[in-house]
């Protein structure tokens, strides 16, 4: 007794990017076949790619989820502000690391005389100067520590503005317990 023919081997199926290679698998969302390269990981199964396309959220929905993952990103601003000028400071004048009286401390730090003949930027510019490496490093250590807790529970705008309104009321304490001093650091914010 004779066995009938083979069926004939099943033709492969083509890639649907790629028409001169073989598929392999398909797409787990839509079926289409594709190559390896053509096909994307996917949380179950394989993507083609129009199917990864379409399953990313949009671009507004992709920056809500960043943010939502930065969740200290106001105190991460001050803190980089605040290194950024103690950095200046210290390329201006590496006396600054030591917490040496420099220039810019004469020129910026809060001091009661100078408020009066109208420097009143000095409220807000002294509250990022500070005196030496140490008091900078225990400045940012603690708005670090504060800012993590308080931020996310508040709100970033509203952290800005507690920020700001403490760095103004510092100020103003400063120059009202000792108005003849040059008073400068963030700790009063």
């Amino acid at each position: 007794m004779s066995l009938p023919p083979p069926p004939p081997p099943a033709a492969a199926e083509a890639c649907y990017r790629h028409p001169d290679r073989e598929a392999g698998r398909r797409c787990t969302r839509c079926g289409r076949p594709a190559c390896s390269n053509c096909l994307v990981q996917a949380s179950v199964g394989s993507h083609c790619v129009e199917c990864a396309k379409a399953a990313q959220p949009d671009v507004r929905t992709r920056a809500q989820f960043w943010n939502a993952r930065q969740p200290a990103l106001v105190t991460s601003i001050l803190i980089g502000i605040n290194l950024a000028v103690f950095a200046m400071m210290v390329i201006q004048d590496p006396q600054s690391l030591t917490g040496a009286l420099t220039r810019i401390h004469l020129e910026y730090a809060l001091y009661e005389p100078a408020l009066e003949q109208g420097e009143w930027y000095r409220l807000v510019s002294s509250g990022f100067l500070h005196y030496g490496i140490i008091h900078v490093g225990f400045n940012m250590y603690l708005l670090y520590i504060v800012g993590q807790m308080l931020e996310p529970a508040i709100g970033r705008v509203t952290f800005l503005l507690v920020y700001l309104a403490g760095l103004l009321g510092g100020s103003a304490g400063a120059v009202v317990l000792s108005p003849d001093a040059l008073t400068a650091g963030a700790s009063g914010a």
